[in-house]
């Protein structure tokens, strides 16, 4: 008999019952069975059952079955129907269920759902599901997804001591989640788990179970949370076998047998308490200290914790699809501070908030970064994807520390993937990592420590290191070298009570021993711990109550089947002037900015080779016109002033990706970089090398011809005018050729094609514009005038666009342009001092990060579909600054970082290389150092979360370091390292030793070498006396070593 159906709406208390459990139970599965949904969303189908006929008819997934108070007999049901469906243990069994004969009557077994929950409608009155065959499980589970069974009393109608079967039996499930549920005897065991993946049983009552507690195999992620444990006997309470479980502030009485056996198995208990046999066994086994046999709490004994903070973590999935494939698989954590924390710890905060805007780039990024390699990968197994996985570990949220570690899995093919750990530890009040040194004052007596701890909380490390004896020491030196430069190679994280440490695949020597952790507490050594983060008394916080974990919907990202990948080039700037100037009034030049590519594109580096050659050769001709005119000139205006003439090729990089290769040519001259003469395009075929024609990515002439007209409408009123433009612009479409030039100039960008009205050349504008126009042929508009391959672009890329024109961006990711122009504001001085931007009718105006005299732009557009303006300034001293402008809804500016983003290493006897950037994700920059004097380093770069630039490499190289004339003014200690930065030795840098900088890092590590050859590893300290910031062993820079030349 039917009581209800697919419910959407159930009587207020019993839908807010219901809402409350499922919500209660996302902060403790790791995946989440219920994904974050509005409130009335949640409850996606509800039916109300009050007898087993009812539970049985309406099980099915997606599905929240309510129990009203009464026995739920499985048994009396299995034994009224007919010809049942039975489970098939030879074969493979489709979702259903499921009727086994067990020796004394019948079980069922749920295979293939997912998304069930099971909960009794009255808390006071729960329901109770029972079995009547001794042999049978009353609730048996087979691949099974995302089940909830909240507030049930289960276990069989026998007598005490008479069973042979388990209350809930689960094999080959993941995210299960028990909880408020009173498990009982006569089962054999309260649990019996195979091959499962996060489970966990919250506030349960377990007992009366004949054999004992728990049976587990190869499970990872088990966990029982403040559930107690009590009058179980016979054998032993807890088989763990493989895998990881956790005990949380759990109770264990009256336990007649064994307790524990853990197989290979790693399993921890926080905050529990034990009957003393339990304890005593506990602690000889080692999987306790004395300290943790009484009951932890949330707060400390006399006031010593304070400041708890509370968050919830948001585990966000992410999938790169390519239709029905699922080429990679990723996610990242959004960590959110409560209101209260928020509030308290403001500075903490604005860090989470960094970090959070900076996973979820990297977890897009590291989705579409290996969607190639992916692809590779389904070629050789279809049922195979890139996976990169993170599980958040929380470890201490007070007010001393907010400490968290990540277990990163990733699978790039092969028979495994790679696990490894990465911490995180701030300081709430000021938002800045803790340094190793705040915690550990002593570290030569650690790696010893931390050796024998880890042999301790892994005891079937003993057996494996027996057999390879050299892996002890081995793992001693690595520690020694994780250590150094304050632990700058140790993943380490807070406790309330010590130091996890982490350690990735291999650290043990080989993958079979896994990746492991320990855990050093401040009581077992005190010697080695400063008293900051050390707490008092014996009662610690349980940090799983303060962290609420929470599953966001899967963000699915759609594969660019065709997608193609920004290339690099190189830059140069060839110039040509007078041999002998003899007029001290004027100086003339001219000028060759070039492009180069290298050999892997051979023929796109022969065409840009070719063009250099004509450009140089046009430069060199040019220079005694160029005199001339400024002879002329200068005789003219007086030698009031000094004056400058130049005239040349300036270049602006349009696109440069494995397709084309396009930029915009601009012929100046003038006293001074004036009026633009005449600009035309390049446009190359990467692939083939050869000049694109125009006819070969248009696919209607006439189409094009007419949206000419409908640019023009927003330039020229006049419509002879238009009329006479689009004539003469179809006539160049009947030329034999449609290669960009002066008469018929384009160039291709990412976004769409620019057109160039030269006046000079071949349009008339009749007076109402002397100057070159530009006319955008959008892809967004315009679209089907283009073939697919030139409307294929990369997923991120760069160009530049010219501020005294329009360029165009994508504010709201909705495939429409929104066209942008900008205006640098110049002082009395004529050096720049602001910037306004305006789009539409909106307008905004910048004075911080706009300063300099000369300035570069560059439109830069990331995976995350963000474009930011970079501004590359040059100032005082003639240093360079790149301003960074995001150009979303509501533009802003980012911040800065001091370096260029075009340049050229002195060409010398080896030759010489220039840089410029194409692509967000890899670029260099060369930036000012301080260190050893005033010098140049030049460093490996990518756009950050808010598109300032960050290192990416893990050094800076000088690239000014070949004279000798720096010594060290003192002996001083250092490592000498192979040119990877690994240590060969501990050494001592002589007083009197010649040294040149070789490399540096942002985290105060130094190397220099020496004349025979050797690289030398100096370890450098904060320091606000020094000249440089940095001092070695307490001492200035500038006081170790002699003849550094510091600028300004």
């Amino acid at each position: 008999m039917k009581k209800s159906c697919y419910v959407k709406i159930l009587t207020a208390g019993l839908c807010l019952a219901i809402l409350q459990t499922v919500l209660f139970l996302l902060p403790l599965t790791a995946q989440g069975a219920v994904m974050e949904q509005e409130e009335e969303e949640v409850i996606d189908h509800v039916a109300v059952v009050s007898d087993v006929e009812e539970l049985i008819e309406y099980w099915e997934d997606d599905m929240t079955l309510v129990l009203e108070p009464g026995e739920y007999n499985i048994t009396e049901y299995l034994r009224s129907l007919s010809n049942p469906p039975r489970w098939n243990y030879d074969g493979i069994n489709e979702k259903g269920l499921y009727y086994t004969d067990e020796f004394d009557g019948p079980e069922m077994i749920a295979c293939g759902y997912s998304n069930i929950t099971i909960v009794s409608a009255d808390r006071e009155n729960p329901a109770s599901i029972v079995c009547e065959p001794r042999y049978a499980d009353v609730l048996s589970f087979n691949s099974c997804y995302n089940i909830i069974i909240d507030g049930i009393i289960a276990g069989h109608t026998p007598e005490k001591g008479s069973c042979a079967g388990d209350v809930i039996s689960l094999e080959e499930c993941s995210n299960v989640t028990v909880t408020g549920c009173d498990l009982y005897g006569c089962g054999t065991y309260a649990f019996t788990i195979d091959s499962c993946y996060n489970v966990s049983a919250i506030d349960c009552n377990i007992h009366d179970c004949s054999y004992g507690c728990v049976t587990a195999w190869s499970t990872e992620g088990l966990r029982f949370i403040r559930s107690d444990f009590h009058d179980c006997r016979e054998f032993t309470m807890f088989e763990l076998s493989g895998g990881t479980t956790d005990f949380i502030a759990c109770d264990f009485r009256n336990l007649d047998g064994g307790f524990i056996s853990s197989g290979s198995g790693k399993v921890s208990f926080t905050g529990c308490s034990f009957d003393d046999p339990i304890r005593e066994e506990l602690t000889e086994k080692g999987y306790i200290a004395e300290k943790d046999s009484g009951k932890e709490h949330d707060s400390a004994d006399d006031g010593e914790i304070t400041g708890l903070i509370s968050y919830t973590a948001k585990d966000q999935p992410v999938e790169l699809w390519d239709d029905d494939d699922n080429l990679a698989v990723t996610n990242y954590y959004e960590l959110l501070l409560d209101e209260d924390s928020k509030e308290a710890y403001p500075a903490l905060a604005k860090k989470l908030d960094e970090i959070n805007a900076s996973e979820k780039k990297q977890a897009k990024e590291s989705a579409y970064s290996m969607e190639e390699e992916s692809r590779l990968m389904k070629e050789m197994n279809p049922d195979m994807c890139f996976s990169s996985e993170k599980t958040l570990i929380p470890t201490r949220a007070d007010s001393k520390a907010f400490s968290y570690v990540y277990r990163v899995y990733e699978y790039l093919g092969g028979a495994h993937g790679f696990s490894y750990p990465a911490a995180v530890n701030i300081d709430p009040a000021t938002g800045e990592s803790i340094a190793f040194n705040a915690v550990v004052k002593d570290t030569e007596k650690l790696p010893d420590i931390m050796y024998d701890e880890l042999i301790k909380q892994n005891d079937d490390l003993v057996e494996y290191f027996s057999y390879d004896e050299s892996g002890v020491e081995s793992l001693k030196a690595d520690n020694i070298e994780r250590l150094k430069n304050d632990g700058e190679g140790l993943c380490w994280s807070l406790a309330y009570d010590g130091l996890w440490i982490y350690y990735e695949d291999y650290a043990m020597g080989s993958y079979v021993a896994g990746s492991r952790e320990e855990l050093i507490r401040f009581d077992d050594y005190p010697e080695i711990f400063t008293d900051t983060y050390r707490i008092k008394g014996t009662s610690i916080p349980v940090i799983d109550k303060q962290v609420e974990t929470r599953t966001g919907d899967t963000v699915k990202l759609e594969s660019k089947k065709h997608s193609v990948h920004t290339i690099p080039l190189s830059w140069h700037m060839e110039t040509f002037s007078p041999e002998n100037s003899d007029n001290p009034g004027y100086y003339y030049y001219t000028y060759a900015e070039e492009y180069g590519a290298d050999e892997s594109f051979e023929g796109l580096k022969k065409n840009l080779d070719s063009f250099n050659k004509e450009s140089e050769k046009n430069a060199e001709n040019s220079l005694k016109n160029l005199g001339n005119y400024a002879q002329k000139d200068y005789k003219e205006k007086g030698d009031d002033a000094y004056r400058l003439y130049e005239a040349g090729t300036r270049l602006c990089l349009r696109r440069a990706d494995e397709n084309y290769v396009s930029f915009a040519v601009y012929e100046e001259a003038g006293d001074s970089v004036k009026a633009l003469a005449v600009v035309s395009g390049k446009n190359i075929d990467t692939r083939t090398g050869e000049d694109v024609e125009l006819s070969d990515i248009i696919t209607d002439d006439q189409a094009l011809i007419e949206a000419v007209g409908e640019e023009l409408k927003k330039v020229f009123y006049d419509e002879e005018i238009r009329a006479g433009i689009m004539k003469e612009f179809a006539e160049r479409l009947d030329d034999e050729s449609t290669v960009s030039g002066k008469s018929l100039a384009w160039c291709l960008g990412y976004e769409g094609m620019e057109l160039y009205l030269n006046p000079e050349v071949n349009y008339d504008f009749y007076g109402d514009m002397d100057q070159v126009v530009k006319l955008f042929i959008g892809f967004d508009t315009y679209g089907k005038l283009f073939n697919d391959r030139v409307k294929t672009i990369p997923l991120s890329y760069v160009y530049e666009p010219d501020l005294s024109e329009h360029f165009y961006v994508d504010t709201d990711n909705d495939g429409k342009l929104s066209e942008f122009s900008a205006a640098l504001i110049k002082d009395v001085n004529g050096d720049y001092s602001g910037m306004n931007l305006s789009c539409g009718d909106d307008k905004w105006e910048f004075e911080e990060g706009v300063f300099g005299y000369s300035a570069e732009a560059y439109l830069v557009h990331d995976y995350m579909e963000s474009d930011y303006l970079y501004l590359c300034l040059t100032g005082d001293n003639d240093y360079s600054y790149v301003s960074v402008f995001s150009l979303g809804e509501e533009p802003a500016y980012e911040g800065e970082k001091d370096g260029s983003l075009k340049f050229e290493i002195p060409f010398d006897e080896e030759g010489g290389h220039g840089y410029m950037m194409t692509g967000p994700n890899s670029f260099y920059m060369i930036c000012r150092d301080d260190t050893m004097g005033t010098r140049s380093v030049i460093g490996e770069y990518q756009s950050g979360w808010n598109g300032v630039p960050v290192l990416s490499g893990y050094y800076q190289e000088y690239i000014d370091n070949g004279s000798w004339d720096v010594r060290a003014a003192i002996d001083i200690k250092a490592d000498i390292v192979d040119e990877n930065g690994n240590t060969i030795s501990e050494s001592v840098l002589k007083k009197g030793e010649a040294v040149a900088p070789y490399r540096i890092n942002e985290w105060g590590g130094l190397l220099v070498k020496t004349k025979d050859g050797t690289i030398w590893r100096i370890s450098l300290e904060e320091n606000e006396d020094s000249m440089s910031g940095w001092a070695i062993e307490g001492k200035p820079v500038n006081e170790c070593f002699d003849g550094l030349a510091y600028a300004g």
